[in-house]
């Protein structure tokens, strides 16, 4: 799966990849790839915004990797920014 991945999007000999078995572990690796990137950059105090009703696991992964998490307010499927 990695390497049809790979080809699809015609990644060099350096292109590497991860596999999960869930949302939850999808998540938090996306954050820690979100992380690590805004590392590298110099960005040393990252932060997301979320919908008030996204999956805990964005909760949880902010918490283990120190990232500033930001919820919006979602009422009637409707995102409130004014409630940032």
């Amino acid at each position: 799966m990695l390497n049809f991945t790979l080809d699809l999007f015609k990644a060099d000999e350096n292109g590497i990849g991860i596999t999960t078995f869930g949302g939850t572990d999808s998540i938090a690796n996306a954050v820690l790839a979100y992380k690590l990137k805004y590392l590298a950059w110099g960005i040393t105090k990252p932060n997301i915004v979320g919908s008030s009703n996204s999956h805990v696991a964005l909760n949880r992964a902010c918490w283990y990797y120190n990232i500033e998490l930001w919820l919006v307010p979602y009422k009637n499927f409707k995102l409130n920014l004014k409630g940032i």
